[in-house]
């Protein structure tokens, strides 16, 4: 028998709950809204005889904010797969290749990634940290049966589609956490409760909800008499509401979805009824936490919520705006001219005159006009109050990790490094924060899978180009293939293909379509973002860093230049680049016999050379030889002289 759910014991708990939310998160997250938003004065501060007369508004929050968003955000996040464990065999004996489900699985996150916006939701996100404790993103699986319900919408919200999965922003304003819960990521929370608002007639006939018969609306919609608009905001009693002619979109059901992980059950809950709505299993396993991701900056220890940027610096805003105020009101002060007249001096039209007239008027002067008015010189500003003003201001931007260059500010430098020195302290800040966004990516990835590995059926996924080049090297075979007349290839102009293939006057075409069902991704992965550049990129940025790469690597033997030569055409985006590549193995006897010709050309050029060399070689061996017969000779004379001036000599003696 299935355990009974202790209703009012949870709803002791959601109002503990919403105790420490209205305490720590409901009144400060609105004012820091309000200060992004520019509504920073306090009525109670401006009196037209008060120290403060003039709303004035330098808005350091909204501009540190502007200016640190764009510089940690991940401009084009792509999602890396790798397996877990090596490619092993089924019980059945069949090879299981992890490598390429681990590619299967990459296209199919990065497919979902990009249909769900998943990049839109993670931005506003990011926002909601900037500005409060935390942003947060919600996960869930969405059944036909709850997105529509006898041809009635059910489900508005455009992102949450049925029979899919979901990830979407949540405003932090609907969470209420286990109040002992102190772990910013939620690890350490035995459950959490997320608020849902939906009309009276889309509960009653959501099909997961029960005992929805006698519920009645316990929220009414705001209306604006004066403008005919809803408000933003719906109004905080949540007790039950009669009809009283409002229309019946205006009158909702504020429920919450109580995310039990301590006892494995999902509880959905009124306040304001008596009887459980729905009371079960988790319909997913979230890879072992909550539906729901936390994306944070400032760790506040032994504290559940994190440290606010905004409020780190807020009392410092106000201080800034309240010196702009006097400023302001001090400048309009002495910019009217006021003067001192003698009593009698002036009738009340003359004086009239002076007020009110044009320049140049002409005043009558009952008396002698000689110290009759005078004009009542006022003190100017203390340069005082625009130091402390500049210093307040440099303050801020310290606080939030701005730089006054970085945010437009023109400033004059005693060297020529110190910029440089700047922006590198400004770096470091900036890639602790966005390697804290890469890992929030990398957890809705994995989340995101997980949610996949378990409600899969099959799907048909029509790559684009980037994808299906990655595709066609790792996983060719789940391409979708055809086999076409030679001549047929340029119909597939348009969608990225690639021939593979040809026998006789028949191309194999591998096509932008594959197909991926649960089997194929089953097993354990690791996820991580590929970042890419944080700065915006232009067309002319990117060809000129192709021809830049190119140029580099031209003379580097051990790169492949068919694929350099395609990135490069591919960052000019020329249609059918591929048709303008010869193959990789033409390409390659090419350069073989270019090789070779040019060893040739060497040789012949140095022929002529070698011949002249050659014909002196043999030159000089030639003379070379005649003197040393010649020398022979003489030797060989001197030694017949030598003997017949012997044999001459012994026959005189005789």
């Amino acid at each position: 028998m299935p355990e009974k759910i202790d209703l009012p014991r949870w709803k002791l708990r959601l109002s503990n709950a919403h105790k420490r939310h209205d305490d720590k998160v409901k009144k400060q997250l609105k004012v820091w809204r309000d200060y992004y938003r520019g509504v920073q004065w306090d009525p109670d501060l401006l009196a037209p005889n008060g120290p403060y007369r003039t709303a004035t508004i330098d808005n350091m929050v909204f501009s540190n904010i502007s200016t640190i968003k764009p510089s940690i955000n991940l401009r084009r996040p792509k999602v890396l797969v790798s397996p877990k464990k090596r490619p092993h065999k089924l019980p059945d004996g069949t090879l299981f290749n992890t490598i390429a489900s681990a590619s299967m699985l990459r296209l199919l996150l990065d497919s979902h990634y990009q249909e769900l916006r998943t990049k839109e939701q993670t931005d506003k996100c990011l926002v909601d940290a900037l500005i409060g404790h935390w942003g947060l993103m919600e996960f869930g699986y969405t059944f036909k049966t709850e997105k529509v319900k006898d041809k009635t919408l059910l489900e508005v919200h455009e992102l949450i589609k049925e029979d899919s999965i979901f990830a979407v922003r949540r405003s932090p304003m609907d969470l209420r956490v286990d109040p002992k819960a102190k772990d910013h990521n939620l690890r350490d929370a035995d459950w959490i409760a997320l608020r849902w608002a939906r009309s009276l007639y889309d509960v009653q006939h959501d099909a997961k909800f029960k005992n929805t018969s006698d519920l009645i609306a316990n929220h009414r919609i705001d209306v604006d008499p004066t403008s005919e608009s809803i408000a933003s905001e719906m109004n905080s009693t949540e007790e039950p509401v009669a009809d009283g002619g409002t229309p019946n979109d205006l009158n909702l059901v504020v429920g919450w979805r109580i995310w039990d992980k301590k006892h494995g059950k999902v509880i959905d809950i009124v306040e304001t009824h008596d009887k459980v709505l729905q009371d079960g299993p988790w319909p997913l396993d979230f890879g072992g936490g909550f539906p729901i991701e936390t994306l944070w900056f400032n760790y506040n220890p032994d504290e559940l919520l994190p440290i606010s940027d905004v409020d780190t610096y807020i009392a410092a805003q106000d201080e800034l705006n309240r010196i702009n105020s006097m400023k302001l009101d001090h400048i309009r002060r002495i910019s009217k001219r006021a003067y001192i007249a003698q009593d009698g001096t002036f009738t009340n039209e003359e004086i009239e005159k002076l007020q009110t007239g044009p320049d140049g008027i002409v005043m009558l002067s009952n008396k002698s006009p000689i110290g009759a008015l005078e004009p009542i010189k006022d003190v100017n500003i203390a340069q005082d109050i625009y130091i402390v003003g500049s210093t307040v201001k440099s303050s801020i931007r310290q606080t939030a990790g701005v730089s006054g260059f970085e945010a437009g500010e023109s400033k004059n430098f005693d060297t020529a490094t110190e910029p440089s020195l700047i922006n590198e302290g400004v770096k470091s800040r900036r890639s602790e924060r966005s390697v804290i966004i890469e890992d929030f990516h990398a957890r809705i990835v994995n989340k995101m899978a997980v949610m996949l590995q378990q409600t899969l059926s099959k799907r048909e996924l029509n790559l684009n180009k980037e994808q299906f080049d990655f595709a066609s090297q790792t996983v060719p075979n789940a391409l979708d293939r055809q086999q076409v007349d030679v001549n047929q290839v340029q119909q597939f102009t348009g969608v990225p293909h690639k021939v593979v293939g040809r026998v006789g006057d028949q191309a194999q075409v591998l096509l932008p379509w594959l197909t991926v069902d649960k089997k194929q991704i089953v097993g354990e992965y690791n996820f991580d973002i590929e970042v890419g550049s944080t700065q915006l990129d232009t067309e002319d940025k990117k060809k000129a860093e192709a021809i830049l790469l190119y140029n580099t690597l031209q003379a580097n033997p051990i790169v492949n230049p068919f694929v350099g030569t395609k990135k490069l055409l591919d960052a000019f985006q020329v249609p059918e680049a591929e048709e303008l590549l010869k193959p990789q193995q033409q390409v390659q006897q090419e350069r073989q016999q270019a090789v070779q010709t040019a060893v040739q050309g060497e040789q012949a050029k140095d022929q002529p050379k070698r011949d002249t060399d050659l014909q002196k070689t043999k030159m000089k061996s030639q003379v070379a030889m005649e003197g040393i017969k010649s020398k022979e000779r003489i030797e060989a004379q001197k030694v017949k002289s030598s003997l017949l001036t012997s044999v001459l000599s012994s026959r005189g003696k005789q």
